[in-house]
């Protein structure tokens, strides 16, 4: 009777011992699973519109997330330059910056396009075009401490958006020069963000005809 006891003592500590490193065994491999995944890396903007001078800098997003990790970044020219996080657009043209991370070698990258600083140049054309707006994006007013709006005649900044208080009430007024020889050439409107790294055209266009588009009245709009 006794050994039979023994024998059965001996087979339950052979089995709670193999369920013992069973189960160590599925933690252990658990653990070097979620140690091992695999992670992807994007930056929050994949394009990034900037006037040459400013800075702006960039975050990686993580899948899973992941926290701690350091980045690098690089550019193959000299359109931009590198300070540690931050990117400056050091002069125009268009190229991509590149992030890498030291976790897992992920790399992510960004197109960038460096703009000229809008001017217009007043002194080189001898007639203009007036232009009184009322400027809305997202149904919100342009706000001039934010944003800068400018007007082009193929593809050349012409006048700037500058505002106006008459009265109490705020316009955003653009003289904009050109030749004779442009008269009938459409006028498009630029709008830049320089938090939001953004840059686009307005739907709505005049044309150049040397008159005065919009009164105090009845502003022209240019909604985005």
């Amino acid at each position: 009777m006794n050994k039979v006891m023994h024998d059965i003592s001996v087979l339950g500590m052979m089995v709670m011992t193999f369920i013992a490193v069973v189960s160590c065994s599925l933690v252990s491999f658990d653990f070097n699973e979620s140690e091992e995944r695999g992670y992807v890396m994007h930056l929050n903007r994949d394009t990034v519109y900037i006037m040459e001078g400013d800075t702006f800098t960039l975050s990686p997003l993580y899948t899973p997330e992941l926290h701690g990790d350091n980045v690098f970044w690089a550019s193959t020219d000299s359109v931009l330059k590198i300070d540690g996080n931050n990117i400056i657009a050091s002069k125009v043209g268009d190229t991509y910056v590149k992030a890498y991370s030291s976790y897992q070698n992920l790399t992510d990258s960004c197109y960038v396009n460096v703009m000229p600083k809008w001017r217009t140049p007043i002194y080189d054309y001898p007639y203009e075009t007036i232009v009184n707006a009322n400027v809305m994006i997202d149904d919100n007013f342009f706000d001039p401490s934010k944003m800068k709006v400018a007007a082009f005649i193929n593809g050349e900044c012409r006048g700037l958006g500058i505002p106006k208080d008459y009265f109490g009430t705020t316009i955003i007024q653009f003289r904009i020069c050109g030749n004779p020889s442009e008269y009938n050439e459409q006028i498009r409107f630029r709008l830049y963000i320089h938090d939001e790294l953004f840059c686009e055209y307005f739907p709505q266009t005049i044309p150049f005809d040397g008159a005065t588009h919009g009164t105090i009245s009845s502003l022209t709009v240019l909604k985005m």
